[in-house]
């Protein structure tokens, strides 16, 4: 601790001073200057340790701001994502629907009607009616596979 070598220091400049030794004057002055720079040392540690305690309760602190921010922003979300199914899944039964009729109408989404359908067009059916293999399958399969499915 600091503390003793300030006051051994101190008992040996005095001594020193009283002795009229120059050596004894000097060496207590070294011995305080090394309590002093121990109580230094210990002061720097303790600031050190209360900063890195600061930097970590604001970087915990910075964790959960950021973490309330990400669910806030999933729950807004989450209605946005109920309507897109809503809506998709109105927009898949009038295309049932649509598909039932012209079926009964002879429409252009009849069986027949695929036989005159590029691939590309196959294709983008085969996509609309989420047909699994659709991009591994050649222009018959892809008319095969859209016939069907409707």
């Amino acid at each position: 601790m600091g503390i003793g070598d300030k006051v051994t220091g101190r008992i040996k400049k005095a001594a020193g001073d009283l002795a009229g030794a120059s050596g004894l004057r000097r060496e207590g002055a070294r011995e305080e200057r090394k309590g002093e720079a121990k109580d230094e040392l210990k002061r720097e540690e303790r600031e050190a340790s209360r900063q890195e305690a600061a930097a970590q309760r604001e970087t915990e602190n910075a964790e959960r701001r950021a973490q309330r921010a990400a669910d806030r922003e999933r729950s807004k979300a989450q209605p946005q994502k109920a309507r897109a199914r809503s809506e998709r899944g109105k927009a898949e039964a009038k295309a049932t629907e649509v598909e039932g009729l012209e079926r009964r109408t002879g429409g252009s989404g009849s069986r027949a009607s695929a036989e005159g359908q590029s691939k590309d067009e196959l294709y983008a059916e085969a996509q609309r009616l989420d047909i699994d293999g659709r991009s591994s399958m050649n222009k018959d399969e892809l008319r095969r596979a859209v016939g069907r499915a409707r």
